[in-house]
């Protein structure tokens, strides 16, 4: 499918782009002139998630879908979309973009394309000061809390030994905060058929985070079959990938492996970013030792984008019914209350708009001169413009 796009303006754009799941957009933007612009990658299995970048500003003037029909308008309606989305082909998802009114403000909006998405400093596992808590016990794992974190790994508690008394399990190598021990099964527990040994890391609070570098230690030898860790992220209950991602880990008791975002034949992790699950397996035991991971500041009250940054961006998601109270007037309060503020604690660039200006605003954007989305089956995605 081509996309069908329009310059905007004529006289000093050039658009170009390639259809389907991933489609880029070139040109150039006056700051000035910059309506309310939104652009998701939203659908299914993932929800929508809006994505901001720096760099030159791309217009288009439609949405592009990878089956179904498509919408076009003209960019004499006022309303423009831009957009950078770099969707993952394998999770089957669309590229849409969402028109936005035109009477808005572009004051309001224009520090929320150029704030940098607030990230926070990287913890780093494993050390004396890190205190683990055990939060929950299973027939062969247990689940640990740290810094804000879950480790959830694999013991061989079901291990007899071949004696007749009962299970024994097997002792533990590498203990907190040396690392994270992760044991292949011998007997799974019941129903289960998986005998790796598997390290699951989260975030308490569900949010997304990157796994910027580990070492794992073989406990037990592998050079002679040979074996890579793999390691497969999810977001939201989906995986990631169509395959896991491979960290070749062939060698004797005691090798330590060393991996992080830098090109490497042996392995990278420079695709594991932007997940909220990280699944680690090995076929026999094997413990971390170091671990990077950094993740997204906390949400702000008012940050209905999850960006990081509180800006008349924020107020669209409200007046879309994308805040935790939809349409609610608790939630625009809060809006106009955080109006400025950023993760880092920084205010943005722009300055917070008096209750005047925020009425004006909400008189303006009743207009019926915005877009909304309408979900429909898989293949039947369309932009309604009212």
């Amino acid at each position: 499918m081509e996309l069908q796009l329009q310059q905007v303006p004529p006289s000093s754009m050039q658009v170009e782009g390639q259809g389907r799941e991933r489609a880029e957009f070139s040109g150039t933007l006056n700051a000035r002139s910059l309506a309310c612009v939104r652009v998701a990658a939203c659908g299914a299995p993932i929800r929508p998630r809006w994505r901001r970048w720096k760099g030159p500003i791309e217009w288009m003037a439609g949405a592009d879908f990878e089956s179904g029909s498509s919408d076009y308008r003209p960019a004499s309606t006022g309303e423009v979309a831009l957009s950078k989305a770099h969707v993952m082909t394998n999770l089957k998802t669309y590229r849409c973009v969402a028109f936005g009114p035109c009477a808005l403000a572009a004051a309001l909006l224009t520090s929320a394309w150029y704030a940098p998405l607030a990230r926070g400093a990287a913890i780093q596992f494993f050390d004396s000061s890190q205190t683990a808590t055990l939060t929950d016990t299973a027939p062969t794992s247990d689940t640990i809390s740290c810094n804000g974190y879950l480790f959830a790994y694999t013991r061989d508690k079901l291990f007899t030994g071949g004696l007749s008394g009962g299970p024994i399990g097997r002792p533990v190598r590498v203990n907190w905060p040396g690392g994270v021990e992760a044991q292949a099964v011998t007997t799974p527990p019941p129903g289960g058929t998986d005998h790796k040994a598997r390290l699951v890391i989260q975030r308490t609070d569900g949010g997304v985070f990157d796994l910027k570098s580990f070492t794992a230690k073989l406990l037990a030898n592998t050079a002679g079959a040979g074996a890579d860790i793999e390691i497969m992220p999810q977001l939201d209950g989906e995986d990631g990938f169509n395959d896991p991602l491979y960290f070749a880990a062939s060698g004797f008791y005691g090798s330590t492996f060393s991996y992080d975002t830098s090109p490497n034949v042996w392995g990278s992790t420079a695709m594991l970013a932007g997940f909220d699950k990280y699944t680690v397996t090995l076929y026999v035991d094997f413990a971390l030792t170091a671990l990077s991971l950094e993740t997204t500041a906390p949400p702000l009250s008012g940050d209905f984008s999850s960006n990081g940054v509180v800006t008349g961006d924020d107020f669209l998601h409200w007046q879309r019914g994308d805040s935790p109270q939809p349409f609610s007037y608790s939630d625009l309060v809060a809006w106009q209350a955080a109006y400025g503020v950023s993760a880092a604690g920084q205010a943005a660039a722009v300055a917070v708009p008096e209750p005047p200006t925020v009425a004006l605003v909400l008189t303006t954007a009743s207009m019926p001169c915005y877009a909304t989305w309408r979900r429909r089956a898989p293949g039947s995605l369309r932009h309604d413009a009212r």
